[in-house]
């Protein structure tokens, strides 16, 4: 829980660190985003970042960022992984309440601590291998952050 809310500040416009959206914007380099991502202008976006949301089924995601512009808006669920197990069913959870809040404009974050892959029970390997193609999800590691 501290990892993720110490993330989740640094990834907040309105953090404490009062950098305003340039962790954000840095961040969102990293990944592997579609191409419409990457025009975002998050100065002027309305940005939310929560940490443990609770989703309809009750499973909490460990960081929600929603980026409002204009009439689009952009999810990305961060699950931090640094040392416990997958749940079950979790990222496909995780995954079906992103689509359901955004449609086709989600991004799911895998963050574990030494690029460990998402365990099986949580989200099968074809289903995972699709949204890698089709830029749903980027696996990164802890210290992939240290820039």
């Amino acid at each position: 829980m501290m990892l993720s809310r110490i993330i989740a500040d640094l990834l907040n416009p309105t953090g404490e660190h009062a950098q305003g959206t340039v962790f954000l914007s840095l961040f969102l380099k990293t990944l592997d985003l579609p191409d419409d991502w990457k025009n975002i202008d998050l100065d002027h976006a309305n940005i939310t970042v929560q940490t443990e949301k609770i989703i309809r089924n009750g499973r909490r995601m460990d960081i929600f960022i929603n980026i409002k512009l204009d009439q689009r808006s952009y999810g990305i669920c961060i699950e931090n992984k640094p040392f416990a197990a997958d749940g079950e069913q979790q990222l496909q959870d995780y995954a079906d309440e992103m689509y359901f809040l955004f449609s086709e404009s989600w991004h799911l974050i895998y963050l574990s601590g030494y690029g460990n892959e998402p365990a099986e029970h949580s989200v099968k390997p074809d289903i995972l291998k699709s949204w890698l193609d089709q830029k749903h999800c980027s696996q990164i590691t802890v210290p992939d952050l240290i820039y």
